[in-house]
């Protein structure tokens, strides 16, 4: 019991030290995890963690070897663990009574080539014998393979790691 309780003395700090942030860009609210090691340095190295596909931002941190931060705390290492944009889609399926039943899941991306072809409905995402996924709600193109984001995820993740410079640095 000791044992326990020592560990979890030991390893609550680094829980408690990642810090959610919301910020607008591109005139969306988007948000980021930001873990900064208790560690005091001259300079930092930064990781960025992207989750996978209907994945979370807190999610990838706590499947990462059990957890990413305790690394990054031993390294000293800054971690931004951003959102993917998400939203939760409705369906509906027949149950075994032959009864129809509105099911609701949570979806989420990494944009990666969605503003490219947004405009262009011949340009297929995946094919057409693909298991199909929600579209986006906000996304032009509703193709059924049309499964990532529309927004400009590249553009986020560098305005990112850019304010997170200009704060330590500056």
């Amino acid at each position: 019991m000791k044992l326990l309780i020592y560990i979890f003395l030991i390893f609550t700090p680094l829980l408690d030290s990642m810090e959610k942030i919301t910020i607008m860009h591109a005139d969306e609210e988007r948000s980021y995890l930001l873990f900064t090691p208790s560690v005091k340095k001259d300079s930092y190295k930064l990781i960025i963690g992207l989750h996978g596909y209907s994945g979370t931002a807190s999610g990838f941190e706590k499947e990462t070897t059990g957890g990413f931060n305790l690394y990054a705390e031993e390294q000293g290492l800054i971690v931004v663990y951003p959102q993917g944009k998400y939203f939760y889609p409705s369906y509906e399926i027949t149950n075994e009574n032959g009864n129809k039943i509105t099911q609701t899941s949570y979806s989420s991306s990494w944009n990666h080539l969605g503003p490219l072809i947004a405009g262009n409905k011949d340009i297929k995402m995946c094919e057409d014998n693909s298991q199909s996924a929600p579209p986006f709600p906000s996304c032009k193109n509703q193709d059924a393979c049309y499964w990532t984001s529309c927004v400009n995820d590249s553009d986020f993740i560098k305005f990112i790691a850019l304010k997170i410079y200009e704060e330590i640095f500056n």
